[in-house]
C-alpha cells in the first residue's frame, strides 16, 4: 500500500530507491522524471536483474525510447528481437497498455517515412509534450525540428487532481526540459473524450455530469499549464479529436457524439479566454456517411505520421 503511494506521488528518488516496487513500475516512472538519455540509463540497468516477464514490458519502453531520441535503428533492432506482437506475452499490470505500445512501435517502424519536406529554419523551434500521440508525431518530418517529452496517460482528469501524481510531475519536468523552447505544443485529453464517449454510450443519463466535470478538469488543468509554463513561451493546445467511433451523421450515436463535442468546444473556448492557441487535427480524419476514415488510423485511436504532420503544418511552422 505503501509502495503504491509513493508510485502515484511520482517522487523519482523514492520509487528507485524503494525495495518493493518492481522493475517495469520503475522503468515507467523515469518516463515522467528523465530526459531520454537518463531513461535509456535507468532502463539499461534495471534491465540486468529483470525476469522474462518484466525484460519484455521493459524492453517495449526502451525501443520505444530510442524512437523518441530519433535512433530508428535501435529501435527496430529490439521490436525485431521481440517479434510479432503478441497479447498473451504480455502479463499483469497495465498490459493492455504494454501491447498496445508495442503494437504502435511495430506499425509505425514499418511504415515508410515521409519525406523531409519542410524548410527547417530553427533546429529548436518547437517542443511536445503529451501522451501517446507524441510516438506518431516522432516517426514524421516533425522529428527534424523539434524535441518531445512523453507522458504516458497524460489526461485532464489526472491533472487537475489536488493531489500529487507521476502527470503533474511528468508535466513540471517537461515544461523544465522545454526551456529553449519559444512555442510548446500540448497533446492531451483524447483518454478523456474517448472514456466519457463510452461511459455516455452506457448510459445518457451521464451526459450532463460528465460535461460539468470534465469542464472543471479542463479550466484546473490549463491553469497548471500556464503555472508551469516559462517566461515567454507560447502554449498550443491541441484539441484532442473525434473518438474514432463517431458518425456525426448516424443519429443512433447522436447523444453522445454531442457530448464530445462540447467537451472539445470547452476546451477551445478555454485555451482563448487563456490566450491559448488551440490546434485542431484535419476534418478528413472523421468518420461520415461519405467515406470511410480507416486509413488514417494505425489503431483505435491514433493515426499515421501523416495526419501528425498535417496537423502542426496546420498552425503555420
Amino acid at each position: 500500500m505503501l509502495d503504491n503511494l509513493i508510485f502515484e506521488k511520482g517522487e523519482l528518488k523514492d520509487i528507485l530507491l524503494s525495495t518493493s516496487i518492481d522493475r517495469v513500475k520503475k522503468s515507467f516512472a523515469v518516463f515522467y522524471s528523465c530526459n531520454f538519455n537518463d531513461i535509456h540509463y535507468h532502463i539499461s540497468s534495471l534491465l540486468r536483474e529483470c525476469d522474462p516477464e518484466e525484460k519484455l514490458k521493459m524492453e517495449i519502453l526502451l525501443s520505444l525510447n530510442y524512437l523518441l531520441m530519433n535512433e530508428r535503428n535501435k529501435s527496430v533492432e529490439i521490436l525485431n528481437k521481440l517479434g510479432i506482437p503478441n497479447s498473451v506475452a504480455v502479463k499483469g499490470w497495465l498490459s493492455d497498455y504494454f501491447f498496445s505500445i508495442w503494437k504502435m512501435l511495430v506499425i509505425y517502424l514499418t511504415i515508410k517515412p515521409i519525406k523531409q519536406n519542410v524548410e527547417i529554419q530553427d533546429s529548436r523551434k518547437i517542443y511536445f509534450i503529451g501522451d501517446s500521440h507524441l510516438i506518431g508525431m516522432a516517426v514524421s518530418p516533425l522529428r527534424f525540428f523539434s524535441n518531445f517529452s512523453y507522458i504516458p496517460g497524460l489526461r485532464y482528469s489526472i491533472l487537475s487532481s489536488p493531489q500529487k501524481n507521476l502527470k503533474i510531475e511528468g508535466l513540471r519536468n517537461s515544461f523544465l526540459f522545454s526551456y529553449p523552447f519559444q512555442k510548446v505544443i500540448i497533446s492531451i485529453g483524447e483518454i478523456d473524450t474517448r472514456m466519457a464517449f463510452y461511459k455516455a454510450q452506457e448510459n445518457d443519463k451521464l451526459a450532463f455530469e460528465i460535461l460539468e466535470n470534465f469542464k472543471s478538469q479542463v479550466n484546473d488543468s490549463i491553469d497548471l499549464i500556464n503555472s508551469l509554463k516559462l517566461k515567454a513561451q507560447k502554449i498550443i493546445l491541441i484539441i484532442p479529436p473525434l473518438p474514432k467511433e463517431i458518425d456525426l451523421h448516424d443519429e443512433a450515436s447522436s447523444s453522445s457524439a454531442q457530448l464530445i463535442v462540447e467537451m472539445r468546444e470547452h476546451v477551445e473556448r478555454q485555451a482563448k479566454i487563456k490566450n491559448i492557441y488551440a490546434l485542431r487535427y484535419p476534418a478528413y480524419i472523421q468518420k461520415n456517411s461519405l467515406f470511410n476514415s480507416d486509413e488514417h488510423y494505425v489503431d483505435h485511436a491514433h493515426f499515421k505520421d501523416s495526419v501528425y504532420l498535417n496537423l502542426i503544418e496546420s498552425y503555420g511552422l
